[in-house]
């Protein structure tokens, strides 16, 4: 008896809700809910809009800084002096090598 007394009772809820929202009351509130709401969202998204567009310009000053520090230890030091290697008599290339540059 319990599936028919459920049944029951969502048939009416359902009957009850189809006339609800064929009166222009209903309509005119949900409209104006949907329009807030909307507007919500809206507003929502520019928030999220900014806060992503504020994140990608502190990242990229970010990277403008890393940059331009390592510039500027690259192009203020004096370059390294390579160390001499000594040379195998007879041989082209460097000690311990083959042909000329080709490690063995």
């Amino acid at each position: 008896m319990h599936p028919l007394f459920t049944v029951t009772a969502g048939l009416v809820v359902g009957v009850m809700g189809v006339r609800l929202a064929k009166s222009a009351n209903a309509r005119k509130a949900l409209q104006s809910t949907a329009a807030r709401g909307g507007e919500t969202v809206r507003t929502g998204l520019n928030q999220a809009r900014t806060g992503v567009r504020d994140a990608a310009v502190s990242g990229l000053k970010t990277i403008e800084k890393t940059s331009a520090t390592l510039q500027r230890k690259l192009t203020d030091t004096p370059p390294e002096k390579l160390p001499d290697i000594p040379m195998q008599e007879g041989s082209a290339g460097p000690a311990g090598t083959n042909d000329g540059g080709e490690a063995s």
